[in-house]
Protein backbone atom coordinates (compact mmCIF):
# COMPACT_ATOMS: atom_id res chain seq x y z
CA UNK A 1 0.00 0.00 0.00
CA UNK A 2 0.82 3.43 -0.35
CA UNK A 3 0.97 4.39 3.34
CA UNK A 4 3.89 1.70 4.01
CA UNK A 5 6.71 4.16 2.10
CA UNK A 6 5.79 6.89 3.68
CA UNK A 7 7.93 6.34 6.70
CA UNK A 8 10.65 6.20 3.81
CA UNK A 9 9.83 9.53 2.30
CA UNK A 10 12.66 11.07 3.60
CA UNK A 11 15.34 9.24 1.62
CA UNK A 12 16.67 10.93 -1.44
CA UNK A 13 17.24 9.10 -4.50
CA UNK A 14 15.66 5.67 -5.62
CA UNK A 15 18.63 3.99 -5.33
CA UNK A 16 18.44 3.94 -1.63
CA UNK A 17 14.51 2.69 -1.58
CA UNK A 18 15.68 0.58 -3.92
CA UNK A 19 18.06 -0.60 -1.60
CA UNK A 20 15.72 -0.71 1.53
CA UNK A 21 13.74 -3.33 -0.93
CA UNK A 22 16.64 -5.63 -1.22
CA UNK A 23 17.23 -5.49 2.56
CA UNK A 24 13.53 -6.74 3.04
CA UNK A 25 14.04 -9.63 0.27
CA UNK A 26 17.01 -10.49 2.53
CA UNK A 27 15.14 -11.06 5.39
CA UNK A 28 11.91 -12.39 3.81
CA UNK A 29 14.19 -14.83 1.79
CA UNK A 30 12.36 -13.79 -1.10
CA UNK A 31 9.32 -15.09 -1.82
CA UNK A 32 6.67 -13.32 0.16
CA UNK A 33 8.52 -9.63 -0.15
CA UNK A 34 8.71 -9.82 -3.47
CA UNK A 35 4.88 -10.35 -3.53
CA UNK A 36 4.85 -7.74 -1.55
CA UNK A 37 6.85 -5.65 -3.39
CA UNK A 38 4.34 -6.23 -6.70
CA UNK A 39 1.63 -5.61 -4.92
CA UNK A 40 1.99 -2.39 -2.93
CA UNK A 41 1.23 -0.13 -5.51
CA UNK A 42 -2.25 -2.03 -6.95
CA UNK A 43 -3.05 -2.75 -3.63
CA UNK A 44 -3.82 0.13 -1.56
CA UNK A 45 -6.27 -1.60 1.19
CA UNK A 46 -3.27 -4.47 1.95
CA UNK A 47 -2.23 -2.60 5.13
CA UNK A 48 -5.84 -2.19 6.33
CA UNK A 49 -6.49 -5.49 5.93
CA UNK A 50 -3.49 -6.40 7.84
CA UNK A 51 -2.15 -9.82 6.70
CA UNK A 52 0.62 -11.48 8.14
CA UNK A 53 2.49 -10.78 4.98
CA UNK A 54 2.16 -7.39 5.28
CA UNK A 55 3.07 -6.92 8.86
CA UNK A 56 6.20 -9.43 8.33
CA UNK A 57 7.32 -6.94 5.21
CA UNK A 58 6.54 -3.64 6.51
CA UNK A 59 8.38 -4.70 9.57
CA UNK A 60 11.44 -5.79 7.57
CA UNK A 61 11.58 -2.21 5.48
CA UNK A 62 11.26 -0.64 9.09
CA UNK A 63 14.51 -2.39 10.23
CA UNK A 64 16.19 -1.57 6.94
CA UNK A 65 15.76 1.90 6.91
CA UNK A 66 18.80 2.38 9.76
CA UNK A 67 20.62 -1.12 9.12
CA UNK A 68 22.23 -1.30 5.89
CA UNK A 69 24.39 2.16 6.16
CA UNK A 70 26.79 1.05 8.23
CA UNK A 71 27.80 -1.63 6.15
CA UNK A 72 27.55 0.30 2.73
CA UNK A 73 30.20 -1.07 0.17
CA UNK A 74 31.09 -4.40 2.31
CA UNK A 75 31.36 -7.27 -0.51
CA UNK A 76 29.02 -10.27 0.00
CA UNK A 77 30.26 -14.10 -0.79
CA UNK A 78 27.12 -15.60 -1.36
CA UNK A 79 23.53 -14.13 -2.16
CA UNK A 80 21.12 -12.83 0.26
CA UNK A 81 18.31 -14.28 -1.95
CA UNK A 82 16.79 -17.78 -2.05
CA UNK A 83 16.38 -17.09 -6.00
CA UNK A 84 20.34 -16.59 -6.12
CA UNK A 85 21.62 -19.46 -4.08
CA UNK A 86 24.77 -20.80 -4.50
CA UNK A 87 25.02 -24.13 -6.23
CA UNK A 88 27.08 -26.87 -4.70
CA UNK A 89 26.93 -30.88 -4.21
CA UNK A 90 26.81 -33.28 -1.50
CA UNK A 91 30.33 -33.76 -0.29
CA UNK A 92 31.31 -30.73 -0.74
CA UNK A 93 32.85 -28.29 1.54
CA UNK A 94 32.71 -24.38 0.92
CA UNK A 95 34.06 -21.43 3.00
CA UNK A 96 31.90 -18.69 3.68
CA UNK A 97 31.36 -15.53 6.23
CA UNK A 98 28.68 -13.42 7.70
CA UNK A 99 29.83 -10.08 6.73
CA UNK A 100 27.46 -7.88 8.32
CA UNK A 101 24.36 -8.09 10.77
CA UNK A 102 21.30 -9.75 9.39
CA UNK A 103 23.33 -11.17 6.90
CA UNK A 104 22.01 -14.59 5.11
CA UNK A 105 23.72 -16.64 3.20
CA UNK A 106 21.78 -19.34 0.95
CA UNK A 107 22.90 -22.07 -1.20
CA UNK A 108 21.14 -25.12 -2.98
CA UNK A 109 22.12 -28.63 -3.73
CA UNK A 110 19.84 -31.66 -5.81
CA UNK A 111 19.02 -34.52 -2.79
CA UNK A 112 18.04 -37.64 -3.70
CA UNK A 113 14.98 -39.17 -2.10
CA UNK A 114 15.55 -41.29 0.21
CA UNK A 115 18.90 -40.21 0.94
CA UNK A 116 20.02 -38.81 4.57
CA UNK A 117 21.93 -35.64 4.76
CA UNK A 118 23.99 -33.72 7.16
CA UNK A 119 23.66 -29.99 5.94
CA UNK A 120 26.27 -28.53 8.58
CA UNK A 121 28.02 -24.56 10.01
CA UNK A 122 31.66 -26.01 11.13
CA UNK A 123 32.21 -22.69 13.17
CA UNK A 124 35.52 -20.28 12.62
CA UNK A 125 35.10 -17.23 14.04
CA UNK A 126 31.28 -16.91 13.88
CA UNK A 127 29.90 -18.58 17.26
CA UNK A 128 26.60 -19.08 16.89
CA UNK A 129 24.93 -19.38 13.63
CA UNK A 130 21.33 -20.80 12.97
CA UNK A 131 20.58 -23.01 9.47
CA UNK A 132 16.73 -23.11 7.92
CA UNK A 133 16.09 -25.72 5.34
CA UNK A 134 13.50 -25.05 2.46
CA UNK A 135 12.56 -27.71 -0.20
CA UNK A 136 12.29 -27.22 -3.47
CA UNK A 137 10.87 -23.95 -5.89
CA UNK A 138 8.25 -22.56 -6.23
CA UNK A 139 6.76 -22.86 -2.13
CA UNK A 140 10.52 -23.68 -0.76
CA UNK A 141 7.97 -26.07 1.22
CA UNK A 142 9.71 -29.28 3.18
CA UNK A 143 7.13 -32.30 3.66
CA UNK A 144 8.30 -32.34 7.21
CA UNK A 145 10.58 -29.70 9.34
CA UNK A 146 14.04 -30.14 10.54
CA UNK A 147 15.36 -28.46 13.24
CA UNK A 148 19.15 -28.21 13.81
CA UNK A 149 21.21 -29.21 16.82
CA UNK A 150 24.21 -27.48 17.79
CA UNK A 151 27.09 -29.17 19.39
CA UNK A 152 29.51 -26.23 20.33
CA UNK A 153 31.70 -26.42 16.89
CA UNK A 154 29.43 -27.56 14.89
CA UNK A 155 25.45 -26.65 13.76
CA UNK A 156 23.89 -29.15 11.66
CA UNK A 157 20.39 -30.79 10.73
CA UNK A 158 19.82 -34.25 10.10
CA UNK A 159 17.71 -34.57 6.77
CA UNK A 160 15.99 -37.43 4.98
CA UNK A 161 14.88 -36.54 1.49
CA UNK A 162 11.56 -37.33 0.13
CA UNK A 163 12.20 -36.38 -3.07
CA UNK A 164 14.67 -35.99 -5.85
CA UNK A 165 15.16 -31.92 -6.60
CA UNK A 166 16.83 -29.49 -5.70
CA UNK A 167 16.63 -28.15 -1.92
CA UNK A 168 18.11 -25.17 -0.69
CA UNK A 169 19.66 -23.79 2.65
CA UNK A 170 20.14 -20.49 4.56
CA UNK A 171 22.95 -19.68 7.00
CA UNK A 172 22.20 -16.26 9.05
CA UNK A 173 25.16 -15.46 12.40
CA UNK A 174 22.08 -14.25 14.85
CA UNK A 175 23.19 -10.42 14.75
CA UNK A 176 26.74 -11.96 14.79
CA UNK A 177 29.47 -11.98 12.65
CA UNK A 178 32.35 -14.34 11.46
CA UNK A 179 33.64 -17.19 9.03
CA UNK A 180 32.42 -20.30 9.18
CA UNK A 181 32.22 -23.65 6.68
CA UNK A 182 29.29 -24.86 4.99
CA UNK A 183 28.82 -28.46 4.02
CA UNK A 184 26.40 -30.64 3.15
CA UNK A 185 27.03 -34.50 2.79
CA UNK A 186 25.38 -37.73 3.08
CA UNK A 187 25.36 -39.93 5.96
CA UNK A 188 24.90 -43.84 6.57
CA UNK A 189 22.42 -44.20 10.04
CA UNK A 190 20.62 -46.46 10.84
CA UNK A 191 16.89 -45.44 10.47
CA UNK A 192 14.07 -48.29 11.60
CA UNK A 193 11.27 -46.17 10.39
CA UNK A 194 11.13 -44.08 7.55
CA UNK A 195 11.06 -40.17 7.84
CA UNK A 196 8.61 -40.09 4.75
CA UNK A 197 5.04 -40.49 4.80
CA UNK A 198 4.45 -42.44 2.02
CA UNK A 199 6.86 -44.54 2.93
CA UNK A 200 5.65 -44.88 7.19
CA UNK A 201 5.64 -48.34 8.57
CA UNK A 202 2.05 -50.28 8.52
CA UNK A 203 0.53 -50.07 12.18
CA UNK A 204 -3.11 -51.33 13.36
CA UNK A 205 -4.76 -50.94 16.52
CA UNK A 206 -4.16 -53.49 19.39
CA UNK A 207 -0.29 -53.77 18.31
CA UNK A 208 2.38 -52.72 19.68
CA UNK A 209 5.17 -50.83 17.49
CA UNK A 210 8.90 -50.23 19.16
CA UNK A 211 10.76 -47.34 17.72
CA UNK A 212 13.80 -45.20 18.25
CA UNK A 213 15.17 -41.77 17.45
CA UNK A 214 18.47 -42.85 15.74
CA UNK A 215 19.59 -38.93 15.19
CA UNK A 216 18.41 -35.42 15.72
CA UNK A 217 15.62 -34.52 13.43
CA UNK A 218 14.71 -37.62 12.94
CA UNK A 219 10.89 -38.64 12.14
CA UNK A 220 9.58 -42.13 12.50
CA UNK A 221 6.33 -42.62 9.80
CA UNK A 222 3.95 -44.82 10.64
CA UNK A 223 0.94 -45.61 8.25
CA UNK A 224 -2.78 -46.53 10.11
CA UNK A 225 -6.34 -47.42 7.94
CA UNK A 226 -8.76 -45.75 9.98
CA UNK A 227 -12.88 -46.06 9.66
CA UNK A 228 -14.86 -43.11 9.08
CA UNK A 229 -16.55 -42.30 12.31
CA UNK A 230 -14.49 -44.63 14.59
CA UNK A 231 -12.83 -43.01 17.57
CA UNK A 232 -8.87 -43.67 17.77
CA UNK A 233 -6.31 -43.32 20.16
CA UNK A 234 -2.83 -43.35 19.90
CA UNK A 235 -0.15 -43.29 22.96
CA UNK A 236 4.05 -43.53 22.78
CA UNK A 237 5.31 -44.33 25.84
CA UNK A 238 8.91 -42.82 26.07
CA UNK A 239 11.78 -45.45 27.28
CA UNK A 240 14.90 -43.64 26.14
CA UNK A 241 13.68 -40.54 24.67
CA UNK A 242 13.06 -37.88 26.85
CA UNK A 243 10.58 -36.28 25.38
CA UNK A 244 8.46 -36.72 21.78
CA UNK A 245 5.52 -35.44 19.52
CA UNK A 246 2.92 -37.36 18.21
CA UNK A 247 1.33 -35.41 14.72
CA UNK A 248 -1.45 -37.76 13.01
CA UNK A 249 -1.63 -36.07 9.45
CA UNK A 250 -4.83 -37.18 6.75
CA UNK A 251 -3.84 -38.16 2.87
CA UNK A 252 -3.79 -34.67 2.28
CA UNK A 253 -1.11 -34.07 5.04
CA UNK A 254 -3.17 -32.10 7.35
CA UNK A 255 -2.93 -32.09 10.94
CA UNK A 256 -5.75 -33.82 12.58
CA UNK A 257 -4.11 -33.82 16.12
CA UNK A 258 -0.94 -33.41 18.23
CA UNK A 259 -0.10 -34.12 21.51
CA UNK A 260 3.49 -34.09 23.57
CA UNK A 261 5.74 -35.95 26.06
CA UNK A 262 8.17 -34.61 28.01
CA UNK A 263 10.67 -35.91 31.36
CA UNK A 264 9.99 -39.37 29.86
CA UNK A 265 6.05 -39.37 30.52
CA UNK A 266 4.02 -40.72 27.79
CA UNK A 267 2.46 -38.64 24.59
CA UNK A 268 -1.12 -39.39 23.50
CA UNK A 269 -3.61 -37.99 21.15
CA UNK A 270 -7.04 -38.81 20.20
CA UNK A 271 -9.16 -38.39 17.14
CA UNK A 272 -12.69 -39.58 15.33
CA UNK A 273 -11.54 -40.00 11.73
CA UNK A 274 -13.65 -37.93 9.26
CA UNK A 275 -12.99 -40.50 6.29
CA UNK A 276 -11.93 -43.50 5.74
CA UNK A 277 -8.42 -44.05 3.87
CA UNK A 278 -5.10 -43.78 5.86
CA UNK A 279 -3.70 -41.53 8.51
CA UNK A 280 -0.44 -40.70 8.94
CA UNK A 281 1.60 -41.10 12.68
CA UNK A 282 4.64 -39.01 13.18
CA UNK A 283 7.41 -39.11 16.24
CA UNK A 284 9.19 -36.96 16.26
CA UNK A 285 11.58 -35.68 19.53
CA UNK A 286 14.41 -32.93 20.37
CA UNK A 287 16.94 -35.80 21.09
CA UNK A 288 17.34 -39.19 20.49
CA UNK A 289 15.83 -42.65 22.58
CA UNK A 290 13.40 -45.22 22.15
CA UNK A 291 9.88 -44.88 22.69
CA UNK A 292 6.74 -48.06 22.28
CA UNK A 293 3.82 -47.18 19.82
CA UNK A 294 -0.04 -48.54 20.35
CA UNK A 295 -3.57 -47.75 19.56
CA UNK A 296 -6.79 -48.65 20.15
CA UNK A 297 -10.10 -47.91 18.79
CA UNK A 298 -13.94 -47.48 19.53
CA UNK A 299 -17.07 -46.25 17.78
CA UNK A 300 -18.38 -42.74 19.41
CA UNK A 301 -20.70 -43.32 22.05
CA UNK A 302 -23.18 -40.35 20.40
CA UNK A 303 -23.64 -38.26 17.60
CA UNK A 304 -21.71 -35.14 17.65
CA UNK A 305 -24.28 -33.05 15.54
CA UNK A 306 -28.35 -32.63 16.21
CA UNK A 307 -29.12 -34.92 13.40
CA UNK A 308 -27.49 -37.76 15.30
CA UNK A 309 -28.29 -37.21 18.35
CA UNK A 310 -29.13 -39.54 21.12
CA UNK A 311 -33.24 -39.37 22.58
CA UNK A 312 -33.01 -38.82 25.69
CA UNK A 313 -35.84 -39.71 27.94
CA UNK A 314 -36.58 -37.14 31.11
CA UNK A 315 -35.62 -39.41 34.03
CA UNK A 316 -33.51 -41.41 32.20
CA UNK A 317 -29.92 -41.79 32.98
CA UNK A 318 -27.31 -42.34 30.57
CA UNK A 319 -23.49 -42.79 30.96
CA UNK A 320 -21.25 -41.23 28.31
CA UNK A 321 -17.94 -40.10 27.40
CA UNK A 322 -16.43 -37.28 25.38
CA UNK A 323 -13.94 -39.46 23.31
CA UNK A 324 -11.64 -36.19 21.93
CA UNK A 325 -11.13 -32.68 22.89
CA UNK A 326 -13.06 -32.03 19.67
CA UNK A 327 -15.81 -34.32 20.53
CA UNK A 328 -19.66 -33.00 21.18
CA UNK A 329 -22.51 -35.46 22.71
CA UNK A 330 -25.73 -34.29 21.22
CA UNK A 331 -29.01 -35.32 22.95
CA UNK A 332 -32.69 -34.68 22.37
CA UNK A 333 -35.48 -35.05 24.47
CA UNK A 334 -39.59 -33.61 24.33
CA UNK A 335 -40.26 -30.62 26.68
CA UNK A 336 -43.84 -29.42 26.95
CA UNK A 337 -44.80 -26.16 27.00
CA UNK A 338 -44.47 -24.01 30.59
CA UNK A 339 -43.05 -27.18 31.95
CA UNK A 340 -39.92 -26.50 34.41
CA UNK A 341 -36.92 -28.73 33.57
CA UNK A 342 -34.00 -29.04 35.04
CA UNK A 343 -30.49 -30.61 32.98
CA UNK A 344 -27.91 -32.29 35.05
CA UNK A 345 -24.74 -33.69 34.58
CA UNK A 346 -22.24 -35.86 36.81
CA UNK A 347 -19.11 -35.86 36.02
CA UNK A 348 -16.73 -39.74 36.34
CA UNK A 349 -13.44 -39.14 35.34
CA UNK A 350 -14.00 -35.87 33.11
CA UNK A 351 -13.26 -32.98 34.72
CA UNK A 352 -14.47 -29.98 32.76
CA UNK A 353 -18.18 -30.01 31.17
CA UNK A 354 -20.12 -27.47 29.35
CA UNK A 355 -24.11 -28.05 28.61
CA UNK A 356 -25.87 -25.86 25.94
CA UNK A 357 -29.72 -26.04 25.21
CA UNK A 358 -30.66 -25.44 21.33
CA UNK A 359 -34.12 -25.06 20.23
CA UNK A 360 -35.43 -25.85 16.85
CA UNK A 361 -33.65 -23.05 15.24
CA UNK A 362 -30.59 -23.67 16.73
CA UNK A 363 -30.51 -20.94 18.77
CA UNK A 364 -29.55 -20.93 22.42
CA UNK A 365 -32.04 -21.42 24.99
CA UNK A 366 -29.75 -21.65 28.16
CA UNK A 367 -26.30 -23.02 28.54
CA UNK A 368 -23.86 -23.20 31.56
CA UNK A 369 -20.12 -23.37 30.44
CA UNK A 370 -18.25 -21.66 33.45
CA UNK A 371 -18.22 -24.48 36.19
CA UNK A 372 -14.33 -24.92 37.45
CA UNK A 373 -12.46 -28.17 37.36
CA UNK A 374 -14.27 -30.67 38.93
CA UNK A 375 -17.67 -29.06 38.99
CA UNK A 376 -20.70 -30.63 36.92
CA UNK A 377 -22.80 -28.36 34.69
CA UNK A 378 -26.81 -27.54 35.32
CA UNK A 379 -29.37 -26.04 33.52
CA UNK A 380 -32.77 -24.72 35.03
CA UNK A 381 -35.02 -23.83 32.38
CA UNK A 382 -38.89 -23.93 31.43
CA UNK A 383 -39.76 -24.57 28.08
CA UNK A 384 -41.49 -22.06 26.15
CA UNK A 385 -43.23 -23.98 23.32
CA UNK A 386 -43.97 -27.72 22.62
CA UNK A 387 -41.39 -29.64 20.54
CA UNK A 388 -38.15 -31.58 21.03
CA UNK A 389 -34.67 -29.66 22.33
CA UNK A 390 -31.07 -30.69 22.12
CA UNK A 391 -28.69 -30.63 24.64
CA UNK A 392 -25.12 -30.61 23.54
CA UNK A 393 -22.08 -31.75 25.95
CA UNK A 394 -18.38 -30.98 25.64
CA UNK A 395 -15.40 -30.41 27.36
CA UNK A 396 -13.68 -27.31 28.39
CA UNK A 397 -10.12 -28.74 28.81
CA UNK A 398 -8.57 -26.65 26.92
CA UNK A 399 -5.89 -29.56 25.80
CA UNK A 400 -5.47 -30.59 29.29
CA UNK A 401 -4.88 -34.27 29.79
CA UNK A 402 -8.52 -34.40 31.36
CA UNK A 403 -10.29 -33.21 28.59
CA UNK A 404 -11.60 -36.34 27.88
CA UNK A 405 -13.57 -38.98 30.27
CA UNK A 406 -17.20 -39.90 31.57
CA UNK A 407 -20.12 -38.40 32.79
CA UNK A 408 -24.10 -38.85 33.34
CA UNK A 409 -26.54 -36.79 32.41
CA UNK A 410 -30.16 -37.10 33.19
CA UNK A 411 -33.22 -34.04 32.09
CA UNK A 412 -35.77 -33.67 35.16
CA UNK A 413 -39.32 -32.37 34.63
CA UNK A 414 -41.52 -31.03 37.46
CA UNK A 415 -44.39 -32.47 35.17
CA UNK A 416 -43.59 -36.14 35.57
CA UNK A 417 -43.97 -35.80 39.53
CA UNK A 418 -42.95 -38.81 42.16
CA UNK A 419 -43.27 -40.98 39.28
CA UNK A 420 -40.13 -39.30 37.68
CA UNK A 421 -36.56 -40.54 38.34
CA UNK A 422 -36.27 -36.88 40.02
CA UNK A 423 -36.05 -39.00 43.48
CA UNK A 424 -33.60 -40.45 45.65
CA UNK A 425 -34.11 -43.82 44.21
CA UNK A 426 -31.56 -42.27 41.24
CA UNK A 427 -28.59 -43.38 43.46
CA UNK A 428 -29.71 -47.22 43.21
CA UNK A 429 -29.99 -46.48 39.25
CA UNK A 430 -26.39 -45.08 39.00
CA UNK A 431 -25.25 -47.50 41.04
CA UNK A 432 -26.66 -50.18 38.75
CA UNK A 433 -25.41 -48.54 35.88
CA UNK A 434 -22.03 -49.58 37.38
CA UNK A 435 -21.13 -45.88 38.27
CA UNK A 436 -19.62 -44.33 41.09
CA UNK A 437 -19.87 -40.55 41.84
CA UNK A 438 -16.19 -39.93 43.22
CA UNK A 439 -16.50 -36.79 46.24
CA UNK A 440 -20.50 -37.66 46.92
CA UNK A 441 -21.51 -39.79 50.06
CA UNK A 442 -25.04 -41.43 49.36
CA UNK A 443 -26.66 -39.09 51.86
CA UNK A 444 -24.89 -35.87 50.14
CA UNK A 445 -26.40 -37.36 46.98
CA UNK A 446 -29.76 -37.68 48.31
CA UNK A 447 -29.62 -34.15 50.00
CA UNK A 448 -28.95 -32.70 46.64
CA UNK A 449 -31.49 -34.23 44.90
CA UNK A 450 -34.36 -33.89 47.48
CA UNK A 451 -33.39 -29.73 46.83
CA UNK A 452 -33.15 -30.49 43.39
CA UNK A 453 -36.56 -31.82 43.37
CA UNK A 454 -37.75 -28.87 45.35
CA UNK A 455 -36.99 -26.20 43.14
CA UNK A 456 -38.79 -27.95 40.31
CA UNK A 457 -41.70 -27.89 42.64
CA UNK A 458 -41.49 -31.93 43.30
CA UNK A 459 -44.40 -33.36 45.16
CA UNK A 460 -42.43 -35.14 48.19
CA UNK A 461 -45.75 -37.47 49.43
CA UNK A 462 -44.41 -39.79 52.32
CA UNK A 463 -45.38 -42.50 49.86
CA UNK A 464 -43.25 -41.24 46.90
CA UNK A 465 -39.53 -42.71 46.75
CA UNK A 466 -37.96 -39.86 48.00
CA UNK A 467 -39.30 -40.97 51.05
CA UNK A 468 -38.63 -44.45 51.20
CA UNK A 469 -34.93 -43.46 50.50
CA UNK A 470 -35.06 -41.20 53.30
CA UNK A 471 -36.00 -43.94 54.95
CA UNK A 472 -33.97 -46.64 54.48
CA UNK A 473 -30.29 -44.08 54.59
CA UNK A 474 -31.93 -43.38 58.33
CA UNK A 475 -32.47 -39.34 56.88
CA UNK A 476 -34.46 -37.01 59.07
Amino acid sequence: PKTLVNPLAALDTPEDFEDRLDCARKTLAGANADIMIALMWEVPLMWEEKTREAEEFVSALWECTSLEDGYRGTLDDHADRITDATLTQAGHTILAAVEYERDTDFFAFVAEEGTIYQIGVGMGTLEDATITLYGPYPEYDLLHTASSHDNGQVTSIYWQSPYTDMVFVSVNGEARTGDYSFFVQPVRLHDDHANIRGKGTAFAVGQEAWGELEFYSDVDAFRLEVQEGTVYEITAELWSLEEASLHVEDIYGKVVTSGTGRNRNRASVAWKAEMTGFHYILVQGDSTGTYSLSGKAWQDDHGDSSETATPLQVGEYVKSRIDTEQDIDYFVFEAEKGSSYIIESELGDLTFISLTLLDRRGEIASDDNYRRAGQPALIHWEAPADGEYWIAVESRGGGREDSTGTYIIVVWSSRKGSEARVRCGAVKGAAVQGWELPGFSAAERVTTLLIAATMIGVNLEPRTPYAEERTRLNMP
